[in-house]
């Protein structure tokens, strides 16, 4: 399996991360730094976003891990808090449980992919840290 991630600019204030494995990629968008954003997976050729319902800090740390990220403090961004994926988007993933072994994300157990009882405003986001660096509060209600 082949991978990479590539750390890029595409505006001053949009900051994301790539992975790719065969025909599924990740990115994180709209965070204050690479190591952070909310979650969108290119799969069947479209990008869409995960819904952050039961997605937690185990899930936030097999992602980061899978994209070559600190992992150990790894952060589970709820509700939005980095923004909405656009409305004709997809919700991929919902429900994403995983244990923590999981390579990558799409093992975890999941709905399935496109099956999601959830809205943009719902959009999970990841903060990728060791868990030595100082965080602002990020929860949002």
């Amino acid at each position: 399996m082949v991978s990479s991630v590539i750390l890029a600019d595409k505006t001053i204030n949009y900051r994301y991360v790539t992975f790719s494995s065969e025909e599924i990629q990740y990115r994180l968008l709209d965070g204050r730094h690479a190591h952070e954003g909310r979650v969108e997976i290119r799969f069947d050729g479209n990008w869409g976003t995960v819904c952050s319902n039961q997605w937690d800090a185990i899930d936030a740390l097999v992602l980061c891990r899978q994209l070559g990220l600190p992992y150990a403090g790894a952060q589970a961004v709820l509700n939005g808090y980095f923004g909405t994926g656009h409305w004709q988007m997809e919700i991929w993933l919902g429900n994403v449980n995983c244990i923590g072994s999981e390579t990558h994300l799409q093992e975890c157990h999941h709905r399935g992919w496109g099956v999601e009882n959830c809205e943009h405003y719902q959009d999970a986001g990841v903060r990728c840290i060791n868990g030595m660096e100082k965080v602002d509060l990020f929860y949002c209600f």
